[in-house]
């Protein structure tokens, strides 16, 4: 059976982008490609050396410092996590940028913040 594909002009390769609001957020590429909607909430690690990232997802809130998922249909995901930027004094205030993401393993993504490209205006 033949599916319609109704989504021209969306980028489906995984990406992750930190907004100047500090909103840490996952495209709808990343959200499909692992399977992200089964979680509710994540947890945040940095790695200082590497300049990583760590996204631990969780269905419960089983731990402390977590942080709720929020869904944006046909969007993908965003979580708010500005005390976690200026805790590990990660920079987010100039522009929007994109990062490069991959599966370490079933829940645990990791960014590496060394492959930031910032991101195009569309004005």
């Amino acid at each position: 059976m033949f599916q319609r594909f109704e989504h021209a002009r969306k980028g489906f390769s995984p990406k992750v982008s930190i907004s100047t609001s500090g909103k840490l957020s996952l495209n709808e590429g990343a959200v499909r490609l692992w399977n992200l909607e089964k979680f509710n909430f994540v947890s945040l690690l940095y790695d200082p050396e590497t300049k990583r990232i760590g996204l631990e997802f969780l269905e419960d809130k089983t731990m402390g410092s977590i942080f709720k998922l929020q869904f944006r249909k046909n969007s993908g995901v965003f979580i708010s996590c500005t005390s976690f930027l200026n805790y590990f004094n990660i920079p987010f205030s100039d522009l929007t940028a994109s990062y490069e993401v991959q599966k370490e393993k079933e829940n645990f993504l990791v960014v590496d913040l060394n492959s930031k490209k910032i991101r195009q205006s569309r004005k």
